[in-house]
């Protein structure tokens, strides 16, 4: 007869993952994340501990189903826009965030496989090839909100350190369910069987793709979505255990398969996955997940790793090795940045948890290290995401310099661009002339432009004016057929899509048009203005701000604790307004229950001050690629929102 089951474990269990969130919030000085909190209450009432928490079916099973859930939601995290990076086609490497993410985790593997070998050679380590998998691995989960909370996320940088994460995260997740597949199985064929995983990933995608646009489908899964039946949480959770299921199949790690099954979802529910996250983060977060990490503490041999000297050596061996296979290929961020923030960016990458506990898990299991080992990897995770982004953030800010605003470009010298210069400067945006006339260039210096001479269509002097940078370019000569070949010069040469026209001639628009640059013209544009204030004077005043103790601006939204909250939840200084929000493309007037999300362009209306205030609570970043998502140039012209909107 089979024993009957004890939940008297679990129990113990989900009273700590309910206890620790509620001390750590009493105790916010301490700056200890959850999981980490949920690893020392596993230690502390596991064999290390009280031993009350033991091993039984009940628990191994949610343990291991909580592991699969945290690299299923790994998987869902994954923002795909970051695989592109607009006009950059004639960036360097030095700036090219794809190029440095390869080039660094390339240095931190081949710089881990040198020192383990070392290690390996002296006795420390038993398989120097683990052992530089688990060195290699960073944790997204600690680098994104870092980056998040100090408002790096949008650019070039913060972009940079976010894509280096997660490469090193997949890469390793990769590497590890090979070596795991030759230790179990030799090299043989049967690694050849992980590919299939990678066809059933495009398979599910490329069909789901067709399934989910049949429109009685579509008229279903919305029926079900938000009522008992939950029917994309329960298709979501289907599809993990589809690719969980293949993976043990294949002989695989069930990692890289929940993984890909997060990825799945995410691509095929691009624009609604924000919400069908919350509910799964609610699931995985609220019950699975602090099983898994509380399950880890409770397995940590604490006196195993004090008794043993050697032990010892090989944790404080290993922390050393975990900064440093980190912080000198970060340096190679050097040349297109700065020493602060190489060295700052590599120890945030240094950062390690979630995949560095499930790699030691892996080589206990296949038993390629021991428990001491074991033991010695999960202190190098709680004293690295502890320490990690605290070190970041004094590294940064000890030497920090104040960021500057990205400029705008204006090609021209008529009374248009002056005219936009004087406007942008009353704003404090950075601004630039550029001039063919010299003798127009020294008049605009002597009233205090700041005015570039040269020829329109030299490439050198655009990329000395910083154009790879700047947050818009508007040609606006007197001259059509120049600004068109600008524009052309800009789009094919040097990669710009951040370009707006001013256009004499409403013939003309349409050449523009076709190269989806945001065109204006006087005529159109001015009797829409002239509509504007006979009907809405007021809405006019505001929009162009005429009135100085009024003010409209565009916020992108990255502080963490708005999002996911309702708007009116938000509390705004004074009598600052949110006019409109735009997320992923669409704008929409909102309402006191429309949820907020990360990355929504928040439009606010307010007083002066209350608005500079607001903004730096809500993100204080400009929504800077209005381009990237606006709407075609015809209905920026004739739309209802004409000159003022998208």
């Amino acid at each position: 007869m089979h024993e009957p089951t004890s939940f008297v474990s679990l129990l113990w269990v989900i009273t700590l993952a309910v206890l620790v969130p509620l001390t750590l919030n009493r105790f916010k000085w301490l700056r200890v994340p959850i999981i980490v909190g949920e690893i020392l209450a596993g230690i502390a009432f596991g064999k290390s501990g009280l031993n009350l928490i033991h091993n039984d079916p009940a628990l191994n099973v949610m343990s291991a189903f909580g592991f699969s859930f945290l690299m299923f939601l790994a998987g869902m995290e994954i923002d795909f826009s970051m695989m592109s990076f607009g006009g950059g086609g004639r960036r360097g490497w030095k700036e090219n965030p794809v190029a440095l993410s390869l080039l660094l985790f390339a240095g931190t593997l081949l710089l881990a496989a040198l020192i383990t070998l070392g290690m390996a050679y002296v006795g420390l380590v038993s398989r120097w090839t683990t052992m530089a998998l688990i060195l290699s691995t960073t944790s997204l989960g600690v680098v994104v909100p870092v980056l998040k909370e100090k408002n790096l996320s949008v650019g070039v940088y913060g972009q940079t350190l976010l894509l280096s994460a997660l490469v090193a995260d997949f890469a390793t997740m990769f590497l590890i369910t090979i070596e795991a597949t030759v230790l179990a199985s030799g090299l043989t064929t049967d690694v050849l069987l992980v590919s299939i995983l990678f066809l059933a990933f495009f398979a599910f995608y490329r069909s789901g793709t067709v399934i989910t646009r049949w429109e009685p489908l579509q008229r279903a899964v919305s029926e079900l979505a938000d009522s008992t039946a939950q029917i994309r949480v329960r298709g979501a959770l289907a599809l993990m255990l589809v690719f969980v299921a293949l993976s043990e199949k294949l002989g695989a790690e069930v990692i890289l398969g929940a993984f890909l099954a997060g990825a799945v979802v995410t691509l095929l529910y691009a624009h609604r996955s924000e919400d069908l996250y919350r509910k799964l983060e609610a699931i995985g977060f609220g019950f699975f997940i602090p099983v898994f990490f509380i399950t880890v503490g409770t397995g940590f041999d604490l006196a195993a790793l004090v008794s043993d000297r050697e032990a010892i050596y090989l944790f404080l061996g290993l922390l050393v090795a975990a900064y440093l296979v980190k912080l000198i290929p970060s340096l190679i961020l050097v040349p297109g940045f700065s020493w602060r923030k190489a060295v700052s960016g590599g120890l945030l990458l240094s950062s390690r948890l979630t995949l560095i506990i499930a790699a030691a898990a892996i080589g206990l299991r296949l038993g390629v290290i021991n428990t001491t080992t074991n033991s010695a990897i999960i202190l190098i995770a709680i004293v690295t995401c502890t320490i990690s982004p605290a070190l970041f953030s004094t590294a940064l800010e000890r030497t920090a310099e104040p960021e500057e605003m990205h400029p705008v470009l204006i090609a021209g010298g008529d009374r248009v661009a002056i005219l936009l210069a004087r406007r942008l400067s009353f704003r404090s945006v950075p601004t630039t002339l550029l001039q063919r006339s010299p003798v127009r260039v020294e008049k605009l210096r002597s009233k205090g432009f700041n005015t570039v001479h040269c020829n329109l269509l030299d490439e050198e002097a655009w990329e000395k004016a910083n154009v790879e940078q700047s947050r818009a370019v508007v040609v606006a000569t007197e001259d059509d057929n120049l600004n068109l070949k600008v524009v052309k010069f800009l789009k094919t040469t040097l990669g710009v899509d951040r370009i707006l026209a001013w256009v004499h001639d409403p013939g003309n628009l349409s050449r523009f048009e076709e190269l989806g640059v945001m065109a204006v013209n006087p005529l159109i544009n001015g009797s829409a203005v002239l509509d504007m204030l006979i009907h809405t004077p007021d809405t006019y005043h505001i929009l162009a701000q005429a009135r100085q103790d009024k003010a409209v601006v565009e916020v992108r939204l990255l502080t963490p604790k708005f999002i996911g909250k309702t708007l009116r939840k938000v509390q705004l200084p004074g009598d600052v307004l949110v006019l409109s929000i735009r997320h992923e493309g669409e704008m929409f007037i909102p309402h006191g229950d429309t949820v907020l999300h990360r990355g929504d362009c928040l439009t606010l209306l307010g007083n002066t001050d209350l608005v500079e205030q607001a903004s730096a609570i809500i993100g204080a970043t400009d929504c800077d690629d209005v381009f990237a998502d606006s709407y075609p140039s015809h209905q920026f012209y004739l739309g209802e929102h004409p000159f003022f909107g998208e």
